[in-house]
């Protein structure tokens, strides 16, 4: 009897920690973000904070450009800062972490990302982002995310990703991630959270 419950307790302890990593990786699904093909930046009045006026300097949100033309007074989107690094590579991104929206509605999220590190050539300052490649981990049901446009410029590259909230989305809060994998390099994620509402 001793010997029974000691193997059940050997079992046991060898077998959860298996069981509970196997837990923490369900229900994560990671899927590469694809390129639209009808995509369009904003012309005329915008309409939403998030609509994407390309200038000068890249793409950027129509709430956050004051020259934009608008039909109403937009609401600035919030950007964040983050830095991932990959050996001595620093990958500074600045990007929409939270986005809120009714449904269904599309909406849009900069991911803009230049390199600094002793590995970077400055001299040749466009080859610094040579490629950009996105995807998203855990997307809630209901919403899908292409990609509207990449734009490198300098020792930058814009990306913009446009999300398309249907009416089969559920309401309520949900965290997802943003992958990103620059010059064939995993810098890791970016933890994202998206509200639908009714």
């Amino acid at each position: 009897m001793k010997k029974r419950i000691f193997f059940t307790l050997v079992v046991f302890i060898l077998l959860f920690p298996l069981a509970f990593s196997a837990c923490g990786k369900t229900g994560q699904v990671t899927v590469p973000v694809p390129t639209a093909t009808d995509w369009v930046p904003t012309f005329g009045a915008a309409q939403n904070s998030d609509d994407i006026i390309l200038t000068p300097g890249g793409p950027a949100y129509a709430g956050n450009t004051f020259s934009a033309n608008t039909t109403k007074p937009l609401t600035p989107v919030s950007i964040a800062q983050v830095t991932l690094s990959q050996n001595s590579t620093q990958a500074n991104i600045s990007y929409r972490a939270v986005i809120e929206s009714q449904k269904p509605s599309i909406r849009n999220n900069i991911i803009n990302v230049y390199l600094t590190g002793q590995n970077i050539n400055y001299n040749e300052p466009t080859n610094a982002v040579q490629g950009l490649s996105l995807s998203t981990i855990d997307l809630p049901v209901g919403v899908t995310v292409s990609e509207g446009l990449q734009l490198p410029s300098l020792l930058s590259t814009s990306s913009v990703l446009v999300f398309n909230i249907t009416a089969d989305a559920q309401v309520g809060t949900f965290k997802f991630e943003i992958g990103l994998v620059i010059n064939g390099v995993d810098f890791g994620t970016l933890p994202c959270t998206l509200t639908v509402t009714d």
